[in-house]
């Protein structure tokens, strides 16, 4: 294993050392990386170009995939097809037949074996805990690429989360593993803009193209005289959410704000529709969510009124702000049975379609 040392440093607002590889008889830092999906294919393609320029040996990589991991067939979305796709058309080393990183197996066929100097996550499955983080941090440096500009945005899918607060920019952070999620000192981050047309998605294809340039530099940074210093993180400005706010994606019409749920329609797409429930127990899932301005009716009426369904506009309601309706288009409406299943659960229950009259009001929840 290449030596990995710490030197003093006396930066403020961040740990004492800075890290940098030390390089003895030419030997190349060793770089194992574990990720799947855009932001995994992101920063493979970053590394694939390091180590074609002779500046690390990329060892290998654990994709997490249901033929790797017993438990990751829901992780098969097209863009994890992608990247395993593109590791065959590498001839990229793959590990495969392990249940997940804390597998003892694969410590020891793996970790063990290879001796990797660097252990990188881009996108996992596995929440990685005690004794791992520890047991191996000590061994090799533990870095994982999260998709936001940490402290913001901990946790599962910040794409959504970056939108739905309005941020101008997103990014990639590079950060130390410790036990608590996301909350390592941050090694190195990379940032974009962000407009006001993004989707959940375009974040997602932005950071992974940002990752790519992200994890040259952080490896040229550690490679070089001076290191990179570790920042840690204020706490005070951190943020995360819950995988239920995910799941349960209801466009609070009657109660929200008017340009949240133009945000929340953006930022929810393209994993699920958004939600809307009416007085005769109907739901209406919207694939796009778009603001006008009031033209449909002169007079003011309470948020949550269904002002015009029309098959290609789709339907048009009034939000809380008067000024201001909320259009969703490619809409399908449904007979509501039983919404208090997860979204997939619910939409697999071939509910029928129905027609809703002019008027109707969302029901407040």
């Amino acid at each position: 294993m290449l030596p990995f040392e710490t030197t003093p440093s006396a930066v403020t607002m961040t740990t004492s050392t800075a890290l940098k590889f030390t390089t003895t008889d030419g030997k190349l830092p060793k770089v194992l990386l574990c990720g799947y999906g855009d932001l995994g294919l992101g920063t493979l393609k970053g590394l694939l170009k390091l180590a074609q320029q002779k500046q690390i040996e990329l060892l290998g990589v654990f994709d997490w995939n249901e033929r790797t991991c017993p438990k990751a067939e829901r992780h098969q979305t097209d863009e994890a097809i992608a990247f395993q796709r593109f590791l065959r058309q590498q001839k990229t080393r793959q590990f495969t037949r392990f249940k997940g990183m804390q597998d003892v197996r694969f410590t020891q066929e793996v970790l063990n074996r290879y001796q990797p100097d660097v252990v990188l996550v881009s996108s996992w499955g596995e929440i990685l805990k005690e004794p791992f983080i520890t047991q191996q941090g000590s061994k090799r440096l533990l870095l994982n690429c999260h998709p936001s500009l940490l402290p913001k945005h901990r946790g599962a899918n910040p794409y959504i989360a970056t939108i739905l607060a309005n941020d101008a920019e997103t990014g990639v952070s590079f950060h130390k593993m410790v036990p608590a999620l996301d909350a390592g000192e941050v090694v190195h981050q990379a940032s974009t803009a962000l407009t006001a047309s993004d989707t959940g998605g375009s974040v997602r294809r932005k950071c992974a193209t940002l990752a790519e340039i992200a994890v040259q530099e952080l490896i040229v940074g550690l490679c070089s005289t001076q290191g990179l210093i570790p920042q840690v993180q204020d706490e005070t400005l951190a943020s995360s959410h819950t995988l239920k706010q995910i799941s349960y994606p209801w466009l609070n019409v009657v109660q929200a704000p008017a340009d949240y749920l133009e945000r929340q329609g953006r930022a929810l797409q393209p994993w699920c529709f958004g939600c809307l429930f009416f007085e005769n127990q109907v739901a209406v899932l919207c694939q796009s969510v778009t603001l006008e301005p009031n033209t449909v009716t002169a007079y003011s009426v309470p948020g949550g009124v269904l002002l015009q369904l029309d098959p290609t506009e789709g339907l048009l309601l009034s939000t809380t702000n008067p000024q201001v309706l909320l259009r969703c288009k490619g809409l399908r409406l449904f007979q509501n049975q039983n919404f208090e299943a997860p979204l997939p659960e619910a939409l697999s229950k071939l509910l029928l379609p129905i027609q809703l009259p002019v008027g109707t009001k969302i029901l407040a929840f």
